[in-house]
């Protein structure tokens, strides 16, 4: 024993100096490691210098970080609204190398946005108080903000199926409704909502009391694509469940309501009737032309945190394939396709900001608002990836969508141990009621954890796909997790969506399963808590072979449903609402 006790000090002492020597080395070696190089970028950027004095563009500050290697990267925006003629594009050469980090960020104290919107200007009053502008060609406006609140396309009341009787080729109740009267009823939708469907789409002729519809729009909303979900047929604008139109939209005719506008395709106007208190003179009215805001495509170790993304469209709906809604947002697009009944051809909403084939890249502190489309989508194998503390607030259609519908997708093509946490989503689905707050679909490893979502149309949280399908049977779908998120006023009953819920799951697990981690994400820095005072599981199967009717509470389609744990808050809970940053604008609900 002595002989041992003595041996553990000679080797002590033998270690006590290599240990020291390591460590001065070590001090050494990081004072003389280089700190984050910094690129300087400002809305009216010019030129390469890219420095404090002489900020540059973004587009500039990209191709200055490829230049650079060996430390960390820092491309400061300064206070402003960058307008996005089209979006930035980051690819692999834009990534963090040599385990550094390239990171894109707001300047200290500023509130940077990248804007997809262009002004319109020119306003002149007529003689029934609206007032018209020109609209610039390249430019379709669908949406319409003024002083930074969304307007509404000018809509009728509902035709009840007896008036608006829908077939495959079309719909009666042209003249009952007035329509063939109209001067333009060409430029017109029919917005029509079936059990969780939401179809949007633009008529194509009238002839007497019939009505035409663009075309394959109207084709994709009623049955026989054999290319939708299991008998899906009975949802369908020709289905026995058809009740009604929602209401036509988009004519001058229907021009009635402070707040609504109308966009001539003809005349190429935009003609609006102000809400009180609004002066046309001088507000600042805004419409959504860019799609895409920021693409982050195959890089790998990059961040992007405390910019602001606004005012991004979504082309699609105005164009004859229009929104011929499946589910949570998707739609089904093209003329033909081939056969499928698990929904993997369905195509996502265009995203303000897109991560394909992503590799440690983190969204952080954003701020998502008045959006044509959707906010974030990651896909194409996008793993390790996060949207986290970030806020989404005024949004054609839903917030997060992560993943693909491709049961067994390739490895690289697999989205894997992604997180979505710790953030804030309110009015979203505001146009396309189908749409929901998160969306995965086939995810391994994912984290939806403690974020706040409220005022929704249809389900908070939808995890999984493919409704149990033959061909989706088999899938990468495991070890997901849904905790302590808070999840109020969904699945709202003025939107007339149904077979949804607080949180929603379904799909098939892979066939080689593990153990589902048990910890939380850890919030952003500064981020308080959600509070959690509900649990709602979602770990019982359900066998239909059908889409299942369920309670608001929690929904569960397609059987097993064992890839999915689920936990928190679906009701009003006690406590702060988490606030993850301030907004840049007054919320007004």
């Amino acid at each position: 024993m002595i002989v041992g006790a003595f041996a553990l000090a000679a080797l002590a002492a033998v270690i006590a100096p290599q240990s020291a020597a390591q460590a001065a080395q070590a001090a050494q070696a990081a004072q003389a490691a280089p700190g984050p190089k910094i690129l300087h970028v400002a809305p009216d950027g010019s030129g390469e210098a890219c420095t404090a004095a002489r900020p540059c563009s973004p587009q500039a500050a990209r191709d200055a970080a490829r230049t650079i290697s060996g430390r960390d990267i820092r491309v400061e925006l300064a206070d402003g609204t960058y307008e996005m003629s089209e979006p930035l594009e980051l690819g692999a050469a834009d990534s963090g190398r040599d385990g550094h980090t390239v990171t894109w960020t707001a300047a200290r104290g500023a509130e940077p946005v990248f804007s997809g919107g262009r002004a319109l200007t020119g306003w002149s009053e007529a003689a029934d108080a609206t007032w018209t502008a020109d609209v610039p060609e390249g430019v379709t406006p669908r949406q319409l903000f003024v002083d930074g609140k969304r307007a509404v396309r000018g809509r009728g009341d509902a035709c009840p199926a007896t008036t608006c009787d829908a077939t495959k080729t079309g719909m009666t109740g042209a003249t009952a409704t007035g329509i063939d009267k109209w001067r333009r009823p060409t430029g017109a939708e029919a917005v029509i909502k079936i059990r969780w469907r939401d179809y949007h789409c633009r008529i194509a002729s009238v002839a007497g009391d019939r009505m035409t519809f663009a075309q394959p729009c109207w084709a994709n909303s009623a049955s026989g694509t054999n290319r939708t979900g299991p008998a899906w047929d009975s949802t369908t604008v020709d289905s026995s469940r058809f009740s009604q139109v929602a209401f036509f939209e988009n004519a001058r005719e229907l021009l009635d309501k402070s707040g609504e506008f109308v966009w001539d395709a003809t005349d190429r106007t935009v003609t609006y009737l102000p809400r009180k208190g609004e002066d046309m003179r001088h507000a600042r009215v805004l419409t959504p032309v860019t799609e895409r805001l920021m693409v982050v495509d195959g890089a790998h170790d990059l961040r992007v945190q405390g910019i602001g993304f606004a005012h991004a469209a979504y082309a699609q709906p105005s164009t004859d394939e229009g929104y011929a809604g499946t589910q949570a947002g998707l739609t089904l697009t093209g003329a033909s396709g081939p056969v499928d009944h698990a929904g993997r051809h369905y195509t996502k909403p265009s995203a303000a900001l897109t991560v394909r084939g992503g590799r440690h890249v983190s969204i952080t502190g954003a701020e998502f608002t008045r959006l044509g489309g959707a906010g974030v989508i990651f896909e194409a194998g996008t793993k390790d990836s996060s949207v986290t503390g970030s806020r989404f607030t005024d949004l054609s259609s839903g917030a997060v969508y992560v993943g693909g519908t491709e049961p067994k997708p390739g490895a690289d093509l697999a989205g894997e141990r992604n997180t979505v946490a710790y953030n804030t989503i309110r009015r979203t689905g505001v146009e396309y009621t189908d749409a929901v707050g998160i969306w995965a679909g086939y995810e391994a490893g994912l984290r939806v954890d403690h974020n706040t979502l409220d005022d929704l149309p249809y389900s908070g949280i939808s995890v999984g796909w493919g409704w149990n399908q033959p061909e989706a049977r088999k899938s990468v779908l495991r070890d997901n997790r849904i905790t302590a998120n808070r999840i109020t006023n969904v699945m709202r009953v003025e939107h007339a969506q149904h077979d949804g819920g607080a949180i929603y799951t379904q799909g098939a697990p892979s066939p080689a399963r593990s153990s589902p981690a048990t910890t939380s994400t850890a919030p952003p820095t500064g981020t308080p808590n959600a509070t959690a005072t509900a649990s709602t599981s979602t770990s019982s199967p359900r066998t239909s072979a059908s889409k299942a009717t369920s309670s608001p509470a929690s929904a569960t389609s397609g059987s097993p449903t064992g890839p999915i744990t689920a936990s928190g808050t679906t009701r009003p809970a006690t406590g702060p609402t988490p606030t993850p940053r301030p907004s840049r604008a007054p919320d007004r609900r």
